[in-house]
């Protein structure tokens, strides 16, 4: 990416948490997050975190959270952040999973003269910022009550179900606190710049977090 919004992609993640119900507090299983992030400023633009698998809906709620602001969304659910983030992007890239390869998605950024693109088959490094980021998540959650674990070895070692205990609405919480943390993180990619401050120096702002 070139610019903000320029490009950004677009994956799936199966959270490394297992989640309980809000009334009998029983473990539900581990949600799916699907995350969007602009390629020019490693910024966060939306997600969807959803006990939904993955699908053409679950990916056009995350464009959707991507486009629209966030402001009154975040008053909503009660958490206090700043994410000064919308607009569609000129190119979304995605993987070639079947619900990336629809006419939904597609249709409606060519109605709004922007393109889907599927990155190339085995090509890791196309996705290479949705995926640093979801390494990072990855190791911030291994922590918290109902964690799974990233891999077989650990897993082996763990009952999440166990020790689950955060409802859905929990987690989501907890992963915007991520988000929060990641978004005034320096990155050594942008010269040592937050992605906060790499959005906003982008229009002419001063970066104030």
């Amino acid at each position: 990416g070139t610019a903000p919004l320029s490009c950004v992609q677009i994956d799936y993640w199966p959270y490394d948490v297992e989640v309980v119900d809000d009334v009998y507090r029983l473990p539900i299983g581990r949600p799916w997050l699907a995350m969007i992030i602009c390629t020019h400023t490693c910024m966060p633009t939306g997600y969807v975190l959803t006990l939904d698998p993955p699908s053409a809906s679950v990916a056009g709620a995350a464009v959707f959270h991507s486009i629209t602001r966030k402001e009154a969304w975040l008053r909503e659910i009660g958490f206090e952040m700043t994410w000064p983030v919308w607009g569609t992007p000129q190119i979304l890239m995605a993987d070639n999973a079947k619900e990336f390869r629809g006419t939904m998605l597609r249709r409606f950024l060519s109605q709004e003269d922007r393109e889907l693109i599927n990155r190339p088959v085995k090509r890791p490094q196309f996705g290479a910022h949705i995926e640093r980021f979801f390494g990072t998540l990855a190791r911030k959650v291994k922590s918290i009550p109902g964690a799974t674990g990233a891999n077989l070895r650990e897993r082996k070692t763990r009952d999440s179900a166990k020790s689950a205990g955060l409802t859905l609405h929990d987690l989501e919480i907890h992963l915007l606190s991520l988000l929060k943390e990641y978004m005034n993180t320096p990155h050594s990619s942008l010269g040592g710049l937050t992605p906060l401050q790499k959005w906003r120096s982008c229009f002419f702002e001063d970066g104030v977090q």
